[in-house]
C-alpha cells in the first residue's frame, strides 16, 4: 500500500518539481467504501487538496492525486505567468524604429 501512495505521489512531484513542501495522504475505509484524501502544501502557503472515494484503494487514490494534479497544473501555469512579468520597457519608438504621432 506504501509504495503505491508513493508512485502516486511522484506523479505530483514532477509537476510541481522543487515546489512540493510536503503530501499528507489519509485512506480510511467506511462502510465498505475506499476512502483517500489527498493533501499537499506547496510554496507560497498553497494548500491543495483533493478526496475521492471508490471500490478499490488503488481507485480512490488515482481520482484524489488526478484532482491535486489538476490544481497543481494551474498553479503552475499561474506561477509561470506571473514569472514573465519583468522584461524589458517598451520602446517609445515603436517597432522597427517607427515614430508614433503625437497624442
Amino acid at each position: 500500500m506504501r509504495e503505491g501512495v508513493h508512485k502516486q505521489c511522484a506523479r505530483l512531484d514532477r509537476v510541481l518539481n522543487d515546489a512540493a513542501v510536503s503530501v499528507q495522504v489519509v485512506l480510511s475505509l467506511e462502510r465498505g467504501r475506499h476512502c483517500s484524501e489527498v493533501r499537499l502544501h506547496a510554496r507560497d502557503d498553497h494548500v491543495l487538496h483533493g478526496a475521492a472515494v471508490a471500490e478499490t484503494w488503488n481507485a480512490s487514490l488515482k481520482a484524489a492525486v488526478d484532482k491535486v494534479e489538476d490544481q497543481a497544473q494551474t498553479l503552475k501555469e499561474k506561477w509561470e505567468s506571473h514569472h514573465r512579468r519583468g522584461g524589458k520597457p517598451a520602446d517609445p519608438q515603436g517597432p522597427a524604429g517607427v515614430s508614433r504621432p503625437p497624442r
